[in-house]
Formats: structure tokens, sequence, C-alpha cells
């Protein structure tokens, strides 16, 4: 599977956990763990509460520089992609 469908993935489910991060970013663990509580950080700085053990997905969109748009259009073309080289 490739970089974007899966980060199309991550992002239908609406939240990521840190295997989910380490899949999104991509990333080592430590670093995934980093990201995971600088998110939950924000969202309480934000007078906001956090799920259990997993955050919003949108919420890694600034840690790649991409758009939910962008994802989803990334992902489009590589399916079709994906498609056309299995027609071979």
């Amino acid at each position: 599977m490739t970089i974007n469908i899966t980060r199309e993935k991550i992002l239908h489910k609406g939240f990521a956990n840190i295997s989910d991060i380490r899949k999104f970013v991509p990333c080592g663990y430590e670093k995934a763990k980093k990201i995971f509580l600088e998110i939950r950080s924000d969202v309480e700085n934000e007078g906001k509460s956090n799920f259990e053990n997993s955050i919003l997905s949108v919420r890694l969109l600034p840690y790649i520089g991409l758009t939910e748009k962008k994802v989803m259009q990334f992902a489009k073309t590589e399916k079709a992609d994906l498609a056309e080289s299995t027609k071979d």
C-alpha cells in the first residue's frame, strides 16, 4: 500500500494511535510518541479533552505539510496508478 492511501484510511477512521502516527508521518516509535504527546498537550491547552489512547487524525496534517484535500487527491492518483499497473 502506498503512503497516501494509508493516510487516507487513517483520516477516514477519524482518530490515530501511535502506530497510526508512525504510518502517517512516517517515523519511528519515539518520534510518533513525541507527536502524540504534543498533540495531546495542544488539545488540553485549547481547553478540550483528549481521547483515551488516540488523537484526532486531522491534527497530524501539519506534521506532513498537506491538507486533507491534497491527501485525498494523492491517494486517488495512487489508486489509479495501482489499478493501471495490475492491468499488465
